[in-house]
């Protein structure tokens, strides 16, 4: 793995308010390397989910405003900040988030 670079498959990006709102609130879980990307949202919940997710908030340039591992259901509103545009869902332990650091910039390829 490359430094700062973070590979997942499948990715499912989600723009739509609905989408948004429903989140990965209705899943039992995702495979190992899967994430949602999650455009126009500067925070998230975690009330109502199944099992633990990480998070990274991205700023309007990709950039990586923060990360917030292994968060637990149940928890009330987390923000990433005032810059945050999008966020990286995955669940916990699910991608490699160790060479990332914040002001790191990711990009979203499509085949």
């Amino acid at each position: 793995m490359l430094e700062g670079a973070l590979f997942a498959e499948p990715v499912e990006y989600v723009v739509g308010f609905f989408e948004r709102l429903k989140g990965l609130l209705v899943r039992n879980g995702l495979k190992k390397g899967a994430a949602m990307v999650i455009e126009h949202c500067s925070s998230v919940h975690t009330v109502g989910m199944r099992f633990p997710i990480d998070l990274i908030f991205l700023d309007k340039e990709w950039r990586i405003i923060s990360v917030k591992r292994d968060v637990k259901p149940g928890r009330p509103m987390l923000s990433g900040g005032w810059h945050a545009k999008r966020v990286v869902e995955s669940q916990a332990g699910g991608l490699d988030l160790e060479q990332l650091k914040v002001g790191d910039k990711l990009e979203f390829i499509t085949n």
